[in-house]
């Protein structure tokens, strides 16, 4: 996800330098908010966002689109099913990593995905009267 855009264009670079070094491609894919609008706290959607000034777009290969939906659900089921207790930012960065490893064993093909948890979970998921599960 791309929030301040440090973490994505740092460490794209650092791969793409690494994996030049050693003639091993590497692919690096950002994550960003469907809408502008968006539920996926601390993340951009840089069209209707100002973008922030070390962002660095020539560093990333691709762009994954993520409904606000699927980062909640995934940050609930990765608590749930998982143990790890993430905020939504992180939920949203797993569920595109599925994303990308469903579509390599789809073409057949292999590869490492890795993603960021950038967030806790005792941040977001206080229960509050308009979320989506609340507690009374």
């Amino acid at each position: 996800g791309i929030g301040t855009s440090g973490t994505v264009v740092g460490t794209s670079r650092r791969l793409h330098e690494l994996g030049h070094a050693v003639g091993r491609p590497v692919t690096c894919i950002a994550m960003q908010p469907d809408d502008g609008l968006h539920g996926l706290e601390g993340l951009k959607h840089l069209p209707s966002s100002l973008v922030p000034a070390i962002y660095d777009a020539g560093v990333l290969d691709d762009t994954i689109w993520l409904p606000t939906e699927e980062g909640w659900d995934m940050a609930e089921r990765l608590s749930t099913d998982e143990g790890l207790f993430v905020g939504h930012s992180s939920g949203g960065n797993v569920a595109a990593a599925l994303r990308v490893g469903k579509e390599l064993a789809g073409a057949g093909r292999s590869g490492v995905v890795v993603t960021v948890l950038c967030d806790r979970g005792d941040r977001y998921f206080a229960p509050l009267e308009w979320e989506k599960h609340y507690v009374w």
